[in-house]
């Protein structure tokens, strides 16, 4: 997880052997956590969009951000898939026929969709 990566380049960071070091690497690691826990938070709003009360319930800022974001394209929700299946799943074409006009209609099942 997220968490557990930024516990370990941290711990990482304060096995350097010189002082320097560790203060450059500690710098890095803060600065590279806090653009992850950033991306993290803003990715949240566009997959909370799917549930409406997930996404109430994220704090105003967050959304606020992700807003401010959205010029730059740096997260999507599902894209291809997302558009493909929806909320409501996705569309299918259901094909029936019968042997005769008057006949009783079936549906024709396919092994692949």
């Amino acid at each position: 997880s997220l968490a557990v990566e930024i516990f370990h380049s941290f711990i990482m960071s304060f096995n350097e052997p010189r002082p320097l070091n560790k203060v450059i690497s500690f710098a890095q690691c803060s600065w590279s956590s806090a653009i992850a826990i950033i991306l993290f938070s803003v990715s949240l709003v566009s997959h909370g969009i799917l549930d409406h009360s997930f996404y109430h319930s994220l704090p105003a800022n967050i959304r606020s951000v992700k807003q401010s974001l959205d010029p730059y394209e740096l997260t999507h929700s599902y894209g291809l898939f997302r558009r493909m299946t929806g909320v409501g799943g996705r569309p299918e074409v259901i094909i029936e026929g019968a042997n005769e006009i008057d006949g009783d209609w079936k549906e024709y099942n396919f092994w692949h969709k």
